[in-house]
């Protein structure tokens, strides 16, 4: 298996070298401590920038090519890398942390110089693994399914032990397995015995930072079967769903189906804690006093938000169907004199009056037309001097075989797929928000990979 050399550039502000650094000398640590990188330790350069301001640049090596996401997900990294990023400055241009950054470097004043790529296998090699990469993703997907990590919480078992509590063929459980052993998600110490790592611990449903439902959605078989309608797709323009039922709502779909609609919420509050804290570290909520949650599922972003900023009042509205396991999810919370649910369709209405509406990950799921009917009701709703806060990934200007491009072009094509949706740039988004009767004001980068684009009424 390969392991991909990652590049980062500190451009760390006056002021603040020695306490970055004193930082930085926590972080390969940090991310070994969790096996996210190689036993190799990192490699530091010092170099100065043209204008002859200092800049530090750390190399080393992600164990595999999925570290990098398991990082972001894990609270403990994403407080140094949020620490980290407080201490840089954005100069020409270019952002305070280049994390990871992609292109050869050959820095002026630099010890030495940094390698930009690792030494890769033969063409033909790569390729066959991009072809048979699905293999994974549903052995993945039916791990999570069958619950075989809570099934070896308390230590490892035999095969045949796993395969009577799942209901199961002992030997074609053990080689499902033994292909996901393969990628360190099970290891097997003796033939046919098989036991957790750390990174399929967090399969287990109650491990903290849980990813169970999160990979149930991704590499469960719904997904999958949209996705073998990528060529239709492609020739139509058209979702998938939109084969069998032209004028189809895959959210409509999944309200008829409670157990697939509470997966979903579940799966896309994964990230929610980890989102919130990048969010909240980034962005200047102090100047509102209500902010409203547009499509905010079970409210797990608004409720991170709202911990972070005690003087923030907030409405998390979604669907009356969600809003239901919503109202449960803020109970117990402790947060609910603060944040209030409210059922509805936001192509219809929000609530009005507030401070700052955020959005995340909604706009991503529409085309063009619709997205832009979303925003002209939150443009309806929202006083004049009140802000649109869309929290996404902005789809990069250039593509580069870089992890976070293919996130991004991944996404991208899942929406194509799943729901006719698409990534924007910020060109795109520009143009979005002013045919809602918004202008764009700015992008504000995250530690994590989502931004938030603010608009202000036009």
């Amino acid at each position: 298996m390969s392991t991909p050399t990652v590049i980062c550039l500190y451009r760390v502000a006056a002021g603040r070298e020695a306490e970055f650094e004193a930082l930085l000398e926590r972080h390969w640590p940090t991310l070994r401590s969790l096996d996210l990188v190689t036993g190799t330790p990192p490699r530091h350069y010092r170099g100065v920038e043209q204008d002859g301001r200092p800049l530090l640049v750390e190399v080393f090596e992600w164990k595999s090519d999925g570290a990098s996401q398991l990082a972001h997900e894990h609270p403990e990294v994403m407080a140094i890398w949020t620490a980290m990023g407080e201490m840089t400055e954005p100069r020409d241009g270019r952002p305070g942390m280049e994390f990871p950054h992609v292109e050869p470097l050959a820095i002026p004043g630099a010890s030495s110089a940094a390698p930009a790529v690792p030494r890769g296998r033969p063409p033909g090699f790569l390729l066959y693994q991009m072809a048979v990469g699905h293999y994974v993703s549903r052995a993945l997907g039916l791990a999570a399914k069958l619950g075989l990590a809570d099934a070896l919480a308390r230590g490892p078992r035999e095969a045949r032990a796993l395969a009577d509590a799942t209901g199961t063929d002992a030997h074609a459980l053990a080689r499902v397995m033994r292909l996901l052993a393969s990628v360190g998600v099970f290891e097997e110490p003796e033939r046919g015995r098989f036991a957790l790592t750390p990174l399929g611990d967090l399969l287990r449903e109650d491990a903290p930072g849980s990813m169970r439902a999160m990979v149930m959605l991704f590499g469960g078989e719904s997904l999958h079967d949209s996705w073998k309608e990528l060529e239709y797709c492609v020739r139509t323009g058209q979702p998938a769903y939109r084969k069998a039922d032209p004028d189809g709502d895959p959210f409509v779909q999944m309200a008829r189906d409670p157990e697939a609609a509470a997966l979903f919420d579940k799966a896309m509050a994964t990230f929610a804690p980890q989102t919130a804290a990048a969010v909240a570290a980034a962005y200047d909520f102090s100047g509102f006093g209500k902010l409203v949650d547009v499509g905010g599922g079970n409210g797990a972003l608004l409720l991170g938000i709202l911990q972070a900023n005690p003087g923030l009042a907030g409405v998390v509205f979604d669907q009356p169907h969600v809003a239901e396991r919503a109202r449960a999810h803020v109970a117990a919370s402790g947060l609910a004199d603060r944040c209030e649910v409210v059922g509805g369709s936001f192509f219809e209405a929000v609530p009005a009056g507030a401070d700052a509406y955020l959005l995340k990950h909604v706009i991503h799921d529409w085309n063009d037309e619709r997205a832009a009917a979303i925003l002209a009701t939150v443009r309806a709703a929202m006083p004049s001097k009140a802000r649109l806060l869309i929290v996404e990934g902005v789809y990069p200007a250039r593509i580069e075989p870089s992890l976070e491009c293919r996130g991004a072009a991944a996404n991208d094509v899942n929406m194509l797929v799943c729901t006719g949706g698409r990534q924007r740039s910020e060109a795109e988004f520009r143009e979005l928000l002013a045919a809602a009767g918004f202008s764009l004001t700015r992008v504000v980068p995250t530690p994590s990979p989502v931004c938030v684009i603010e608009g202000a009424c036009a």
